[in-house]
């Protein structure tokens, strides 16, 4: 399993315990399209999340942006528990060679970890990619993204839903890491 790093609180933790942050922010929505852009023609891709209507339009944005892949199947990601093994099931036999899986944080990781050898493919997390490609979702202007804030923007597009995983979750995260730099520094 390769995990890259993600955001800006990964950033802070890699420069709190390790004292030098990531030259590159390799989140899903930047990191799957400079992907999908270098692999070979034919590749076989499966769409694995979102919603039904998302797919669809994503579908069709990605067989425009990348004519030179194979998307051979799609599914959407609101699935119960017991679909896990169907599922994994209906993308080996789709021979996919990567799966883009987008199911929302920490979900999608879950999924990957628990189902991704059954599928008999490469499985990479994207996020809120399939949104974006959709055309569902604006980026960020540029100079948040540089700045590593987009996270900021999409709170303020979707505070209900964001809110709890921003700011609840970045400094729970940060907690522990500032926790286990003390105690690096202890130790």
């Amino acid at each position: 399993m390769i995990i890259f790093n993600d955001g800006l609180g990964v950033d802070i933790a890699g420069r709190l315990l390790y004292s030098q942050g990531f030259p590159e922010n390799l989140n899903g929505t930047d990191l799957t399209p400079a992907i999908l852009s270098q692999l070979a023609p034919g590749t076989r891709i499966f769409l694995l999340g979102s919603t039904a209507e998302v797919l669809a339009d994503a579908l069709r944005s990605l067989s425009a942006l990348f004519p030179h892949l194979n998307l051979c199947g799609s599914l959407h990601g609101f699935f119960q528990e017991d679909q896990n093994q169907p599922i994994a099931d209906q993308i080996r036999k789709s021979a996919a060679d990567l799966v883009l899986v987008g199911m929302g944080q920490p979900r999608q990781e879950l999924w990957a970890v628990r189902h991704g050898v059954s599928t008999g493919a490469t499985l990479l997390c994207i996020g809120a990619y399939l949104d974006f490609a959709a055309g569902r979702f604006s980026r960020a202007p540029a100079i948040l993204r540089k700045l590593r804030l987009e996270w900021l923007f999409r709170l303020a597009l979707e505070p209900r839903r964001l809110w709890r995983r921003y700011l609840v979750g970045n400094l729970t995260f940060l907690w522990h890491i500032i926790l286990l730099r003390c105690r690096n520094l202890i130790d």
